[in-house]
Parts: structure tokens; C-alpha cells; sequence
């Protein structure tokens, strides 16, 4: 379309031509019947019009033209600017009117029939459209620009097989051209016919021998048309033609991808990653696609996906989202200190990376590094300071380091800052009930624990310790007792809950029922831990079975348990 100033200079040139026309002497023509006298007659309201346009005034410029058109129904000039106005406020109908209203006055002139041809599009009129390009180029035969609008008007309309044709001829004139071709080739996909669209690419790699992407876009072809050992027959050709491209190379991986044939696979996809040139955001597309990164991995997907990482990672040391991902694999595989220190070198080339930050604080809490997590999350905070998730890691390290009085502090604030996530509320509340538990201020514990239940009434974690303290104070045992049963309605095996309620029946002298649950927790994974080991012994000594509770109580020093408290404890049985 013409810009409103182009089109004032293009109606000033024509009514310019037309007075001259008038001002002709040696012209005998009466001026009732002169055209340009009558077009004199307008001229003072068409370039008010005019001017009005130029200045934005739609609805007045309008008002103008057609007063124009009052006077002079076949003032072609004026159905054009009333054409190109609707065509910018978009009425659709109203522009197809006029811009068919100037092209029929005058059929000759390019501009009325290329507002015409675009009214017609407009309206979904794309084969009318299409016979009106067709006489501009029949007008205009060295105007690229039709060729290619009559080719996308016989697209639209449905008529592929002239559209091609029309394209053919352009390129006849403008010579080979990559967009030309493409769009030749996606013509024929949709004709089904495959050898013409692979002709066109063809053609292409004809010219640009070295040019990997058509390489890629006609084996793309074949394989869609389920012609796979052509389009492998085009990934040799790739390779011969430029063997270090990395492209040739992930191409060359992805024609090897076939049942039973791994390893090849594999092979061709580490070289790949390896090299610089093949973009990170392609190496990261695999991992994703190919091996379910972003849901459950089989162990055999794992192992292969963290091989690539770490070549990625390597490859990359540069790039945050190279070395975070390796870290998320690196975890996956239960390699929990190499993944932070990924993630920590992740967060120094990108330290606005939130989620990064958060794995991190996640990893320094189940490292139990609580030094580096009041650290970790000091820094989380100067970055999110209205975040709560800062103040409560940092919480959790300080009551890792039993300053709990400071823990007390933050997780306060974070309380305060708030979130809609009741999950992690629940947890502040949580971390605030144990600090005011080891404070042994019991009232402000239960409070807290009472807040956290509210938000999330079945949270087996918050039940789970709720109880616990509430044992360890053998405070309210048969409310504690019906939370640690809830917790095992929800995790029947889960140690830490057995051992809970195993150590709740105990302080109710319930030393049989006891003994079975602490065992359960003891063959389920506890077997190492040394408080379930030294609650154990304490059952077996209630029970009277001193030989064996001397046992676990010497297990539960192996396993860090307090040797003096420990120690007491045998000494008060042994003869």
C-alpha cells in the first residue's frame, strides 16, 4: 500500500496534468463538455481532501471525497482515495466498492487496479484478485512484484498448479531463488508430489553444494514421504559435502536412530555435541526430546542424556543453561555434590537465574551444609528481598546450627512477606514450631504447628513432626498418636513415620506395639540412622531384652549417635 503522502503527491501530479490538458489553447472544445474543466470543478474539494488525509482527519477527508463524487460519480481519483481510506479503517466492503469503481473508469491505470486486487483479497475474492494481477503483469511485465502476488492470490484461491506456473516465471526473471523454491516445493508437498518438491531443493543444493540446511530440508522430504533410504542417501552426500559441519554431523546421528542401533546413535550424537558450532539451544532440543528430560527417565535414557551433558557442559562453560542442565542430571543420578557445584558455577555466569538459586538452596539443605546455605540464601535474598523462600532456607540453616533464636527472626519475616503457596507456608510454619520447641517454649510451638495444619490439613510432614515433639515431651500422646497414624495411612513404610509412632507408644508404655514399629522402620531404611537405633534399644530395654538393647545402643554410637548420653544408658544395665 502507499504511504498517505505518496498518495497526495499522486493525485497533485494527476489533477496537475489535467489543468495543463485545459490550458491547452489550440484545444476547440466547448467547456461544458471538457473533462478537465470538470475535474477544474473538483479540484478545490478533492485536495481539501487531500490535505485532510494527510493530516489524519479520516471521516472529514471522506466527507470530501465524496462530496466530489456528489458532483462527479465517475471521478475515478476520488473512488480511489475513498478506496484507500476504507482500506486503512478496514471496511472491507466499502473499499472493494470504490477500488472496483476506479478500476472500471479507468482500467488502465496500475494504481486503481492494485487497490482493486487488494480490496478483493480483502473479501476472500482471492481468484478475482488473482485476474487482477494478471492484467498488471500483461500492463507491467517487468514488475517482479505481481508475478509474486499473482502466485499468492492463485495459492489462496486454491489453484496450485498455476500458482507454480507463475512462480516459474518469475524466477524466469529474477533467476534461482531460495524463497521462490521453498515455496515451489511446499506447493508440491501439498499436490503430492514428491519428486517435483525434492526437484526444487535439488536445485538449490545444485547451486550451493555447501549449504547443509537444504540438505536437511530434502531428507526432511523423503522421510515424510517414507522414502527413508533416500533421505539417508542425501545424509551421506551432506557429510561428503562438508564432513566437519556439526549440523552434517547431528543430521548423520538422527538417520542412524533406529531400534537396536544405540550405540551408533550415540557415537554420532557425542561427536555433535562436541562441536562449538552446533547451537546450544539444538543440543538442549535433543536432551529434551530425545530422552523425556523433563519427565521420569529410565536409568539406561539417564545415563546417556548425562553423557551428553557433560560434553554439553564441557562444550559450553560459558553458557548458565548448559552447565544448569548437566547439574538437573547430575542430581537425577543422585550425584547431589557434583550437582551443586554445577549449579553454583551455573549461578555465577547468570546470577539472576532464580530457579538455579532455588536448586541450590534445595541442594545445601539435603547436604545439611548448613554454613553454606545461611550464605547461599543471604545472596537469594539481596536478589529477592519480597521473596519468602530466602528467609526460610535461611531459617533452616540457622536452626541447622541451632541459632534459633536468628531462626526465629527470619522465619518471622518470611512469614510476613507471605505467599499463596500454602505448601511452602506450612513449611515456615513448621520451622517455627521446632525453633520454639527448642526454645522450649511449647505454647508458641503448638501455635505454629497449628497455623500449618490449617493451611494444609493432610501434610504428613507437618503431622508427622507435630507428633514427634509432642512425644518427646510426652505432652498430649493420644492427639500425637492419631496424627502418626495419619502419616502412615499415607506412607505405610516411611521410616522417619514409623519411627514416630513406634516412639509415641513407647512413652504411652505401649512397649510391644512399640517394639514392631521401630523394627518395621529399622528393616525399611533406618537401619543406619542412630536415633531410630537408640529408640530401639530404649524399647528392648523396656521390654527387658538388655543383651540386645546394649546392641543397638552401641549401633546407634557407630552411626553418630551422643556416646556420654548413650554410654549412660548401658552403664545403668550392665552389671
Amino acid at each position: 500500500m502507499n504511504t498517505l503522502t505518496s498518495r497526495f503527491g499522486i493525485a497533485m501530479l494527476f489533477l496537475l496534468f489535467s489543468f495543463a490538458l485545459a490550458a491547452q489553447k489550440d484545444k476547440k472544445i466547448k467547456p461544458a463538455d471538457d473533462k478537465a474543466q470538470e475535474e477544474m470543478a473538483l479540484a478545490p474539494d478533492f485536495i481539501e481532501g487531500l490535505k485532510l488525509t494527510a493530516l489524519q482527519e479520516i471521516e472529514p477527508a471522506i466527507k470530501k471525497f465524496n462530496e466530489c463524487l456528489d458532483k462527479n460519480p465517475n471521478f475515478a481519483p476520488a473512488h480511489y482515495e475513498l478506496a484507500e481510506l476504507y482500506y486503512e479503517k478496514k471496511d472491507n466492503e466499502l473499499c472493494l466498492f470504490h477500488s472496483a469503481k476506479a478500476a472500471e473508469i479507468e482500467p488502465t491505470n496500475k494504481w486503481y487496479l492494485q487497490i482493486y486486487a487488494e480490496a478483493n483479497a480483502m473479501n476472500n475474492e482471492f481468484a478475482m484478485a488473482a485476474d487482477v494481477y494478471k492484467k498488471l503483469i500483461a500492463a507491467y511485465p517487468e514488475n517482479v512484484d505481481y508475478y509474486f502476488d499473482y502466485a499468492n492470490m492463485l495459492k489462496a484461491s486454491g489453484n496450485l498448479p498455476e500458482a507454480i506456473k507463475a512462480l516459474d516465471k518469475l524466477e524466469q526473471k529474477t533467476g534461482l531463488d531460495e524463497s521462490l523454491s521453498i515455496e515451489k516445493q511446499r506447493m508440491y508437498i501439498q499436490l503430492n508430489k514428491v519428486d517435483k518438491a525434492a526437484a526444487e531443493i535439488q536445485s538449490l543444493i545444485n547451486t550451493y553444494p555447501r549449504e547443509s540446511k537444504y540438505y536437511y530440508l530434502l531428507a526432511d522430504i523423503y522421510t515424510a514421504a517414507g522414502q527413508k533410504e533416500k533421505a539417508q542417501e542425501v545424509y551421506k552426500r551432506l557429510q561428503a559435502a562438508d564432513p566437519e559441519n556439526p549440523y552434517a554431523l547431528l543430521a548423520i546421528a538422527d538417520s542412524q536412530h533406529t531400534p537396536g542401533n544405540d550405540a551408533i546413535w550415540m557415537e554420532s550424537l557425542k561427536k555433535a555435541f562436541a562441536h562449538p558450532d552446533l547451537a546450544l539451544r539444538n543440543k538442549i532440543q535433543i536432551l529434551m526430546s530425545q530422552f523425556n528430560y523433563a519427565n521420569g527417565m529410565e536409568e539406561k535414557a539417564l545415563d546417556s542424556s548425562l553423557m551428553l551433558a557433560k560434553i554439553m557442559a564441557e562444550t559450553h562453560p560459558a553458557e548458565a543453561s548448559a552447565l544448569s542442565i548437566y547439574a538437573d542430571l547430575l542430581y537425577r543420578k543422585g550425584q547431589k555434590t557434583e550437582a551443586l557445584a554445577f549449579y553454583n558455577n551455573a549461578a555465577e555466569k547468570d546470577p539472576n537465574n532464580a530457579p538455579v538459586w532455588e536448586q541450590i538452596l534445595f541442594l545445601d539443605t539435603e547436604l545439611k551444609m548448613n554454613d553454606l546455605l545461611i550464605r547461599d540464601s543471604n545472596r537469594y535474598i539481596e536478589l529477592y528481598p519480597n521473596q519468602p523462600l530466602g528467609y526460610y532456607f535461611n531459617g533452616i540453616g540457622k536452626m541447622g546450627n541451632k541459632n534459633y533464636d536468628e531462626a526465629i527472626k527470619v522465619l518471622k519475616k518470611a512469614a510476613l512477606i507471605g505467599t499463596d503457596n500454602n505448601a511452602l507456608m506450612a513449611n515456615i510454619y513448621t520451622q517455627l514450631a521446632e525453633a520454639y520447641h527448642h526454645k522450649k517454649e511449647y505454647a508458641l510451638s503448638d501455635q505454629n504447628f497449628d497455623k500449618a495444619l490449617e493451611l494444609n490439613t493432610g501434610n504428613v510432614l507437618v503431622l508427622n513432626n507435630y507428633a514427634y515433639f509432642l512425644s518427646l515431651r510426652g505432652d498430649r500422646l493420644e492427639d500425637a498418636e492419631k496424627m502418626s497414624q495419619q502419616t502412615l495411612l499415607a506412607e505405610s513404610l516411611n521410616p522417619s513415620y514409623l519411627d514416630t509412632y513406634g516412639w509415641i507408644l513407647y512413652r504411652m508404655k505401649r512397649y510391644a506395639d512399640a517394639e514392631k514399629y521401630l523394627k518395621k522402620a529399622l528393616d525399611n531404611g533406618a537401619g543406619e540412622s542412630d536415633v531410630v537405633l537408640d529408640h530401639y534399644a530404649d524399647v528392648l530395654k523396656a521390654l527387658k531384652q538388655n543383651t540386645q538393647a546394649i546392641q543397638y545402643w552401641k549401633r546407634a554410637i557407630e552411626y553418630g549417635g551422643d556416646s556420654n548420653v548413650i554410654n549412660e544408658k548401658i552403664n545403668s544395665i550392665t552389671p
